[in-house]
């Protein structure tokens, strides 16, 4: 990606008659860190692309090299007639036409092979349609995750902590049918199914002679996943 970039960018510079050190200027960086760019020598983050692709009036996915296609005007019919019609769209038919618009941004992102970028603190409706997120915070990239590792880490489960984990896990596979789980250091165990039966998994383990020092059901959601990466609080 770096060497696409650094050619793309030195094109599109020369062709606006620009030095080195304009751009700079533009950008807020030094000249040194676009000659860098330009002989891919250094990455630009999340914050310089978005502002390398305004002022030169491209698309990210042209900059990095996902696509040759430059500015909107040459991108396909149906997506120009979607941006279009979202523009003057009535209020009544704005559910039908998010719908619409997911289905389509997904039919582009897989026929197209394009990636596309959507900067959302509607994690909700991310969710139905990212494959990577990207948490920014004070203008910085923190974390790109993809969906799946976010899935993971976001996932409910029973944290359990017992003094015998081994004679735990065989009660719980042989009287519960249990199999989804994580056996961790400390006598901790992470039981990622039965959340609803939580009094029942601790009157088994009770009843068969093994201590339960603790157990709760835990896991973030997707809004406390963002807001504690960023260090803010959820609205009350």
């Amino acid at each position: 990606m770096d060497k696409v970039f650094g050619r793309r960018l030195k094109e599109l510079r020369e062709e606006k008659d620009m030095k080195q050190s304009d751009l700079a200027k533009i950008l807020e960086c030094s000249s040194s860190a676009i000659g860098m760019y330009e002989q891919g020598r250094r990455y630009v983050d999340l914050d310089g692309l978005k502002k390398i692709a305004e002022y030169f009036d491209v698309s990210a996915d042209y900059l990095i090299g996902r696509t040759d296609i430059k500015k909107f005007e040459d991108f396909p019919p149906e997506v120009k007639r979607v941006a279009n019609l979202f523009s003057s769209i009535e209020k009544s038919k704005a559910d039908s036409l998010e719908k619409l618009i997911r289905e389509l941004l997904k039919k582009i992102n897989k026929e197209k092979d394009m990636t596309i970028l959507i900067s959302s603190h509607i994690l909700s409706e991310l969710s139905e349609l990212a494959t990577t997120y990207g948490i920014i915070s004070n203008g910085k990239l923190i974390e790109e995750i993809t969906a799946k590792q976010l899935s993971e880490k976001c996932r409910q489960y029973i944290d359990l902590k017992v003094d015998d984990t081994a004679r735990a896990v065989i009660l719980l596979e042989r009287e519960l049918g249990i199999s989804d789980y994580e056996v961790l250091e400390d006598s901790n165990i992470k039981v990622f199914s039965n959340l609803d039966n939580v009094g029942e998994v601790n009157s088994l383990l009770s009843r068969s002679g093994i201590i339960v020092e603790s157990i709760s059901v835990k896991g973030e959601n997707l809004e406390e996943y963002f807001m504690n990466k960023v260090g803010g609080v959820l609205n009350a």
